[in-house]
């Protein structure tokens, strides 16, 4: 694969890339390649590339919502390089390249004072695996002020879909699954700046109180179930504090695994059957996962 990438190709390129280096649980064994295209014809050759070689391959960002296993990933690691890493305005629109995080384009829409984004300016992350899985926090979606979403297909060819094209529900995009998101529109409005202020502040003061910011994890580990919370149902079932090896359940919010400082993927997936098993013979009820499992084999899976 590394040989084939030629034709203009600029990035990063490393075979046997640890990616826990890149992912914010701080775990996962190494990918066969890293490759980490500067800009967008860089993209397309690598795309190109992988595709004529029928290499599987895997899109990190900011590695938040992933628990890659202890072997790692057999095939192409991807991440958008330094060319995704924009964001422009005009008037009350703001465009962004996908690989920008949440938290920068939620800053940079309080300096332009533009409203719409303070509530979601603390969850973790890349643009375009926030848009992917629809991420929001405290009753407001990363979606809802979109306007349209470029995505580029293994064949390198790019589309534009506007918000209207994409169906958005609880943490899913059902139109934007396997695809790769290169840049994102949005729609805000005028705002306040002091206004603005307060409500990250508040989001923050809320995420620091309430998450276990301090340690290593990737967010919430479950989705929430119909007319309930996972924390709230986890702590019941008394999860808070269960640990195995340095996994272990936060005593902050008990929908949370945090690694505390050696903790291996297989660690993280044993604290999770656990407290499904733990919430299935309490409640009936069979929590989804929110995080992403990533290079585990079938049998490891199964809960």
């Amino acid at each position: 694969m590394q040989e084939a990438l030629t034709g203009g190709f600029q990035g990063r390129i490393a075979p046997q890339e640890p990616l826990a280096l890149h992912t914010t649980y701080r775990i996962g064994g190494p990918a066969d390649l890293w490759i980490e295209p500067e800009d967008l014809k860089s993209l397309q050759i690598a795309l190109g590339t992988i595709v004529k070689l029928d290499i599987p391959y895997l899109i990190i960002g900011e590695g938040s919502n992933l628990l890659i296993s202890d072997r790692g990933f057999r095939g192409v690691a991807l991440r958008l390089g330094e060319g995704f890493k924009y964001i422009k305005n005009q008037g009350s629109k703001l465009f962004a390249g996908a690989a920008i995080t949440i938290k920068e384009l939620s800053q940079k829409a309080l300096e332009l004072n533009l409203d719409g984004l303070a509530s979601i300016c603390g969850i973790p992350g890349a643009l375009g695996g926030g848009i992917v899985m629809n991420a929001g926090a405290y009753g407001a979606n990363l979606s809802d002020h979109l306007d349209w979403v470029e995505t580029i297909e293994p064949g390198g060819s790019l589309h534009r879909m506007k918000k209207a094209d994409i169906t958005f529900s609880y943490r899913r995009a059902d139109e934007l699954q396997g695809k790769i998101v290169t840049a994102l529109s949005f729609q805000l409005s005028k705002g306040d700046r002091e206004t603005i202020q307060t409500e990250m502040d508040r989001v923050e003061h809320l995420r620091s109180r309430h998450q276990p910011l301090e340690w290593p994890s990737a967010g919430s580990v479950f989705k929430r179930p119909p007319g309930d919370y996972a924390g709230r149902i986890l702590e019941e079932v008394g999860a808070k504090g269960f640990a195995i090896g340095d996994a272990e359940v936060s005593t902050k919010h008990a929908n949370f695994i945090i690694n505390r400082g050696n903790a291996t993927a297989a660690d993280i997936l044993a604290v999770i059957k656990e407290l499904k098993q733990r919430v299935r013979d309490s409640y009936g009820i069979e929590l989804e996962m929110e995080i992403k499992k990533v290079g585990f084999d079938p049998e490891e899976e199964k809960s």
